[in-house]
């Protein structure tokens, strides 16, 4: 009995992760911004509202150091 709860706990993850990886999909194929886990290093993630769409916004700080490494190792090398 302990072996069927344990293969119908497989299953059941395995479609929960499907459908989320087919939801991640649709979303991206749709142009939404909401499929990264987290907003990349530099820009800030702001929510959906009822008049604007998700969308990332530059952080000034965290895009200034950004620059600073970027120019460090692409420019200045």
């Amino acid at each position: 009995m302990l072996q069927f709860q344990g293969m119908i706990a497989e299953y059941e993850r395995a479609q929960m992760l499907e459908r989320s990886r087919r939801g991640k999909r649709h979303r991206a194929k749709a142009g939404e911004v909401s499929v990264l886990s987290g907003a990349p290093y530099g820009y800030r993630y702001v929510r959906k509202t009822s008049e604007a769409p998700a969308r990332h916004e530059i952080d000034a700080a965290e895009a200034e150091v950004v620059r600073l490494v970027y120019n460090k190792y692409a420019v200045d090398a």
